[in-house]
């Protein structure tokens, strides 16, 4: 029996077909675009882990130099921790100046109409003012020595000019003619003047106890100012010959013995190069004879100066 259900055209049986079709591949493509992005977001997912440590890494990274800051800092912390130590260092360089502006004033300012110290004294600080610094010890070096600057030590100012001529590379005491005595009394009345003395005593060593021991027998008296000489260890030439010290004046003698070999009567000094009033020495007996003293046996065992006399320490 013929179907009797109409029939589309043939033409319109194809769209239908076509549409049909294109149904089915939008549809295919929808799930292989959904399953592609399910893959996308697993592998996302999956790879979440793996990315993490990068994550970290990199938060690491970043994080590297605050972590890297105490490395960094330690330095600073140190310099910071050595710097009170360095500042204590500095204290008394900067804490020192205040002291030292203070001590001029009191030891390099006189009153008007003192004498002002023409030479630095040690211990400027505690030195006191000249016109309260009344002793002083003069020391006359030996041939070949040389002047120093002023000290002070407890109320002695220690005075050391030099000799008043060259001899054996440094200085030495010239005294048996006028002029050269003159000139050498000059050079220490000068240093006892510019310092203020009031009170003096002389010690000499060798060539300058030669010397000291002449300024004893002239009657030197620095204008009643002095009031002892120290001869230690003396060339016994003979310049106490006659000797007529001042009222007031004493004088102690030291004697090492070790110029006993040398220096005897008639010995002349050119032998050794020393410089004698005379040309000769006289003996130590004779020398002490003159001196109107008793040789004193000095602590030196050799031909070296006695450092602190008691005589140039207190009186």
């Amino acid at each position: 029996m013929p179907d009797a259900t109409p029939r589309a055209p043939r033409g319109k049986r194809r769209t239908t077909g076509l549409v049909v079709m294109l149904g089915v591949l939008v549809v295919a493509a929808g799930a292989i675009v959904t399953v592609t992005a399910l893959g996308a977001e697993r592998q996302e997912t999956s790879a979440g882990p793996t990315a993490a440590p990068a994550t970290s890494t990199a938060a690491t990274s970043t994080l590297a130099p605050p972590a890297a800051a105490p490395t960094t800092a330690a330095p600073t912390s140190t310099t910071t921790q050595a710097a009170p130590a360095a500042e204590v260092a500095r204290v008394p360089s900067t804490t020192a100046p205040p002291t030292a502006d203070v001590a001029p004033s009191v030891a390099t300012e006189p009153p008007p109409g003192a004498a002002r110290r023409t030479t630095p004294l040690v211990a400027e600080a505690a030195a006191p003012n000249p016109a309260n610094a009344t002793h002083c010890a003069v020391r006359l070096h030996g041939k070949g020595g040389g002047g120093s600057a002023a000290s002070v030590q407890g109320d002695v100012t220690y005075l050391a000019p030099a000799g008043n001529a060259s001899g054996w590379g440094g200085r030495q005491w010239l005294y048996s003619t006028e002029s050269a005595y003159q000139t050498a009394r000059a050079a220490v009345a000068d240093v006892i003047d510019a310092a203020g003395c009031t009170r003096v005593v002389v010690g000499g060593f060798s060539n300058g106890a030669a010397f000291a021991a002449k300024l004893y027998c002239r009657g030197e008296d620095f204008g009643g100012r002095l009031v002892r000489v120290v001869v230690d260890d003396p060339v016994t030439d003979h310049a106490v010959e006659g000797c007529s010290p001042a009222r007031g004046v004493a004088v102690t003698l030291y004697w090492t013995g070790a110029l006993e070999g040398q220096a005897q009567p008639g010995w002349s000094c050119a032998q050794a190069d020393w410089t004698c009033d005379g040309g000769s020495t006289i003996g130590i007996t004779a020398y002490a004879a003159a001196l109107g003293t008793p040789s004193v046996a000095s602590p030196m065992r050799e031909h070296a100066p006695y450092p602190n006399p008691p005589e140039l320490t207190r009186f």
